[in-house]
């Protein structure tokens, strides 16, 4: 194989090994010295506060528990619970809100069945009036004319008595005369 093509293989397999290299090791160790150092001020502080003092972890431990669920006493279960009741309350409060929703608009409905009524309500009263004082015009015609009526039937009666009492004083004259056979006619006879 020539030389060149042995320096091409040889430069081509450095180059992958330092990608492997970069990609694997140098750059993931890069991040955590950068973390690293990020944490240098935490953990300064950290012994500050407890010094030499051999419970650090312990306290870490505990620390780090709290962010653990463990049947009801941990942060974690309360602040589960505290999203359960937040959650429960949130749907009672939108199932409120459906209700009073679906109550509005029932009452609105109500409200437009109740308007309508009392707009046929008015309509009929009015209605109602003109008829009554329709009827009670045609009763005091009804009334004029019994009035009148009266008057004349006893108009008539008075007339029809008197031409009886001019018959009588005629059948005394004159027997046999019309008014006397007029009189004395039997009803349906001719």
């Amino acid at each position: 194989m020539p030389t060149w093509v042995t320096v091409i293989l040889i430069t081509s397999a450095v180059v992958t090994a330092l990608g492997v290299l970069w990609t694997k090791a140098l750059k993931p160790g890069a991040r955590v010295i950068s973390q690293a150092e990020e944490a240098v001020p935490l953990l300064r502080r950290l012994i500050e506060l407890f010094g030499n003092d051999p419970t650090l972890f312990d306290v870490i431990h505990d620390f780090a528990g709290q962010f653990r669920t463990n049947n009801g006493s941990s942060m974690r279960d309360v602040v589960d619970r505290l999203e359960k009741l937040a959650l429960g309350a949130e749907s009672r409060a939108s199932k409120l809100e459906h209700d009073l929703e679906t109550a509005t608009t029932q009452a609105k409905a109500t409200a437009d069945v109740l308007k309508v009524n009392v707009e046929a309500a008015k309509q009929l009263a009015a209605s109602d009036r003109t008829r009554i004082s329709e009827l009670l015009m045609l009763l005091g015609r009804v009334s004029a004319n019994a009035d009148v009526n009266k008057i004349n039937v006893q108009a008539i009666t008075d007339d029809l008595a008197g031409s009886h009492d001019r018959a009588e004083a005629h059948e005394e004259h004159e027997p046999g005369s019309a008014a006397d056979a007029f009189s004395k006619r039997e009803p349906g006879g001719s």
